[in-house]
């Protein structure tokens, strides 16, 4: 774990060593002023003037502790929030290459909780290990040193308390780590159940579907307030024990240095010295206490992203696909598990200057071999060919970035602009292309705006015809070998179906187009028709 931690933490030396430094400022600070006031009393105390030198170097350790204070919390806040943005952006990296089966499995939306919560607390432990570890040690250090400077007896029974709390810590250890993972688990699932129901509002409000979605969430948010008990037991136990300890120890102290104070041996100064370095030396070991609370805390979220990250990717392979001609299908089969075959030794060959249509009843599995034939599910067997190169030897990532342009069946438009969505993922030197396509679907005057006009969340903005429009001209525009298009036509109106048919007839020379389509006016331009069965 301190491995990871270490790795985000090199990103920022010069705000950690400015952090240090204020943090050993205001450590120092903090322990200057008690032995400040115990001389202040003793001036009192043995009725002689007040030494204004006193007073003045009170007032600048005062300022000196406060402002470094002040920039310690800033740098602690900003790094931490810095290394968090880190951690999410790399494992949102590792994550998007992970294979599709990977998604089938996952709630994306208890993905994006977990990614964010345990982020969080990965990135607020690294710096709490500088903050808390260290101020912590150097302070236990100084105040027992001080302390037994002053009174040995003293400072050997209070060194007697460190053992005391290895022992409470070591009882409360695994439970700690045990009942940490499944809170984070119910709070998860609890956040990725409202998150879904605030994605679906608008059936929801069509289906009335309020109450069923009611009691769905509160089994979940039960589920999670239940193992938050449980966690919070565990977690708050050590508080009551840590109390009763410090009161009684400063009872004792109390008592054992006031006996002192009477019998000459210890003035009143060094009293109020002794009093405030105890509180300083338990609050120490209090903190450590508490940090081991947070590195179980943390020690969960690291083994939760430990296993994300150790998830393998999707396979890549290194060759480049420049162009293609032919894509051949050699007995491809497919299945989804403890399920039927929906692919059966299917032999097939796509040629470029023509145009193919998949035809089949539902469920007969059209999508399922797009998918395929675009690499996004390597679950298959057999083989698929791009002219004589296999697929699972293709870089898929250059493959669909340059050679495929692929029109979802529902049409998936991201927040920007428009010419933003259009250009997403493409090179910018196609930009005139595109905007001629865009010009030809009259995509350009969707928007009044233009190209420069935003879509708004959730696409409120546009109509499913228009958001068709978009993708179809985004996947056009791409000018790949290959066009993909899973039912195009499904939401646009006539004049746009015209047009779209016009524009593969006239590409197709030089592309290899397929369609899935239940739109029987598109068969007009299909060289081939291809039925699944």
């Amino acid at each position: 774990m301190f491995k990871l931690i270490a790795k985000y933490l090199k990103r920022y030396k010069g705000e950690l060593i400015v952090f240090t430094t204020m943090l050993f400022m205001s450590i120092s600070a903090s322990f200057l002023i008690p032995k400040i006031l115990g001389e202040y009393i003793d001036s009192f105390a043995k009725g002689t003037t007040i030494n204004k030198y006193i007073i003045y170097l009170f007032i600048t350790v005062v300022l000196i502790e406060s402002i470094s204070a002040y920039f310690t919390k800033y740098l602690r806040t900003k790094i931490s929030n810095r290394i968090t943005l880190d951690i999410i952006k790399d494992l949102t990296s590792h994550i998007l290459k992970l294979p599709i089966s990977f998604f089938k499995t996952k709630d994306v939306m208890y993905l994006s909780s977990r990614v964010n919560g345990d982020s969080f607390n990965l990135a607020d432990f690294s710096t709490r290990v500088i903050s808390e570890v260290v101020v912590s040690l150097i302070s236990l250090l100084v105040s027992y040193v001080y302390i037994f400077a002053i009174d040995f007896n003293i400072g050997f029974r209070l060194v007697l308390l460190i053992p005391l709390y290895i022992t409470i810590y070591k009882l409360l250890e695994k439970s700690l780590f045990d009942r940490s993972f499944k809170q984070k688990e119910g709070i998860n699932k609890a956040m990725a159940v409202m998150n879904n129901q605030y994605l679906n509002i608008k059936y929801t409000k069509i289906n009335n579907w309020y109450r069923a979605f009611e009691e769905n969430l509160k089994i979940k948010t039960d589920e999670a307030q239940s193992t938050f008990e449980k966690y919070a037991k565990i977690l708050f136990a050590f508080n009551g024990i840590d109390t009763l300890i410090k009161r009684l120890g400063i009872l004792v102290l109390i008592a054992y240095s006031g006996s002192l104070v009477l019998r000459d041996m210890l003035t009143i100064g060094e009293f109020t010295i002794i009093i405030a370095y105890f509180n300083i030396s338990f609050n120490s070991l209090t903190g450590l206490i508490e940090f081991s609370k947070f590195y179980q805390d943390a020690k969960v979220s690291y083994f939760r992203v430990k296993e994300l990250l150790e998830t393998t990717h999707e396979k890549n392979g290194e060759a480049i696909m420049d162009g293609v001609d032919e894509i051949t299908l050699k007995n491809l089969t497919f299945g989804y598990d403890k399920g039927p075959k929906l692919l059966n030794g299917l032999n097939y060959t796509f040629n470029k200057g023509k145009v193919y249509c998949i035809k089949g009843k539902n469920g007969a599995g059209k999508s399922t071999l797009l998918e395929l034939i675009t690499g996004i599910d390597s679950c298959y067997e057999g083989d698929i060919f791009y002219n004589k190169e296999n697929l699972r030897n293709i870089n898929l990532y250059k493959l669909r970035s340059k050679v495929i342009g692929y029109v979802e069946q529902n049409p998936n438009i991201v927040e920007g602009n428009l010419l933003y969505n259009l250009t997403l993922g493409v090179e910018m030197e196609k930009i005139n292309y595109i905007k001629e396509v865009c010009e030809k679907l009259s995509v350009d005057k969707i928007l009044p705006k233009g190209y420069e006009d935003n879509i708004t969340p959730n696409n409120v903005n546009l109509s499913g015809g228009e958001k068709q429009k978009i993708i179809i001209a985004r996947a056009l525009g791409k000018d790949g070998d290959i066009i993909i298009m899973d039912e195009p036509t499904s939401a646009l109106d006539l004049k746009s179906k015209e047009k779209l048919k016009a524009m593969l007839s006239n590409i197709k020379k030089d592309k290899i187009i397929i369609l899935i389509t239940h739109d029987n006016s598109l068969e007009d331009i299909c060289d081939e028709i291809f039925t699944l069965v």
